[in-house]
């Protein structure tokens, strides 16, 4: 009994204590409050006129820019618009300078008469009377210089016309982005925002230029993908194929190719999950032998001239050996499978390695690369461990995956087990 009054006591005297820490932490805090909130209110009436005149300054100053800008555009409509009616003007009064065939002349093609010609170039200005010169030979001098000076505006203008189509791409594309993102957290209205993505990039892919033409394919690829239109994702990740090849050597192009053999790879493998054949139409889609590695050796090839691979390069290397596998693992290549998941584990191993600080210390780029990463490596130790391939990562939307097999699927066996060794697809 005595020990427990002790200890009641014991917790009395420490709530005491808490309480009363507490009080005292709360009074410092509002004296603080209240002393600061006085400095500020005096700040305000002291510098208050001043800091509302710079304010009122700065936003009159942007609103002149944005003025000039418009007026610019203004008055550059209006030049053009009196330029063209001074050219029309002009062709009129030339063609009233043509000699016509009458009684006295007798002549097919057109000549010009000299003496209305020389008025109308007086009239245009294009003769000086101070000049030894014929008219003829002085409006020429004139018309030359002319001709430069309109070729010098008409390069600001390509420029100019040149940055509208930049923007208006931007536009396109950051509106198909914001669709495909909204599709991805709305799940009953997910055709619609794929639709509008895919109207948004299709625009962007039809304004002249090259710079973003394989960024745009690629999208589109993805969202017919989505969507579930598998031909034309396969024919459009063929088409961004070809365009790759002609861009210039170098990793920009080696990584683009590799994302590109990956795509068609699993187009193809969710073609045959279709189609009820998984796995038997996917080897054409690497890009190698029928018999051969598929895309993992493809990529390899590719991928060698720029090792080690980190951040991104290593995340898009560790996607691509697990499609690898995953198709490996449907045609019964348990060899190819063991190592391609072992390369993808490797993979995302490196892309997580290369970000230091802990998770809830990254910020942007570096924080998708590590969850990226560590998502990778979870799916690889699943199809390792039990030989469960997340199918809502690899295929698109409403794949029929009742189509395989209900049975669990064996994980990859090791080297030197009975069936499907080098490549050799197991047999009943």
């Amino acid at each position: 009994m005595f020990s427990v009054g002790l200890l009641h006591a014991a917790h009395s005297a420490v709530s005491a204590i808490d309480f009363d820490t507490m009080a005292a932490l709360l009074a410092g805090l509002w004296i603080s409050a209240v002393y600061y909130g006085e400095k500020l209110i005096a700040f305000l009436f002291t510098y208050g006129k001043e800091i509302i005149g710079l304010l009122g300054g700065a936003y009159g100053i942007l609103n002149w820019w944005y003025y000039r800008e418009s007026v610019l555009h203004y008055r550059l409509e209006k030049y053009l618009t009196r330029e063209d009616a001074r050219l029309k003007d002009a062709r009129r009064d030339v063609l009233y300078t043509l000699a016509r065939p009458g009684e006295r002349r007798q002549f097919a093609e057109p000549k010009f008469a000299v003496l209305p010609l020389r008025k109308i170039l007086r009239r245009r200005n294009l003769d000086s009377r101070w000049s030894w010169r014929l008219p003829e030979s002085e409006a020429d001098r004139l018309l030359s210089g002319a001709l430069k000076r309109i070729s010098r505006q008409n390069a600001v203008l390509e420029k100019a016309q040149q940055n509208y189509r930049e923007q208006t791409v931007t536009a396109h594309i950051l509106k198909g982005v914001v669709a495909a993102l909204k599709a991805q957290r709305n799940e009953k209205r997910e055709g619609a925002f794929r639709s509008a993505s895919l109207h948004e990039f299709r625009m962007a892919l039809a304004i002249p230029g090259r710079d973003h033409r394989l960024f745009v394919l690629e999208q589109i690829g993805h969202q017919l993908r989505c969507l579930g239109m598998l031909d034309a994702a396969a024919e459009t990740y063929t088409t961004l194929q070809a365009e790759i090849h002609l861009q210039p050597p170098g990793k920009a192009k080696d990584l683009a190719l590799a994302r590109a053999l990956k795509w068609r790879a699993v187009v193809h493998q969710a073609i045959r999950i279709y189609d009820g054949t998984p796995g038997t139409g996917a080897l054409r889609a690497w890009g190698g032998p029928a018999q051969g590695l598929g895309v993992k050796a493809a990529v390899e090839e590719l991928l060698k001239p720029h090792a080690p691979l980190t951040d991104w390069d290593a995340v898009e290397y560790g996607d691509t050996a697990y499609v690898a596998a995953f198709v490996a693992h449907n045609l019964g290549f348990n060899e190819m499978e063991r190592e391609s998941l072992s390369d993808a584990a490797t993979a995302y191993a490196s892309a997580q390695d290369s970000q230091t600080r802990p998770l809830w210390r990254m910020r942007g780029k570096e924080k998708m690369i590590a969850k990226a990463a560590r998502a990778g490596i979870k799916r690889v130790q699943d199809a390792q461990q039990r030989g469960d391939y997340d199918h809502a990562w690899l295929l698109p939307p409403g794949a029929p995956l009742e189509t395989q097999s209900d049975a669990p699927q064996n994980p990859p066996e090791p080297i030197g087990s009975g069936g499907g060794q080098n490549g050799v697809p197991q047999t009943s």
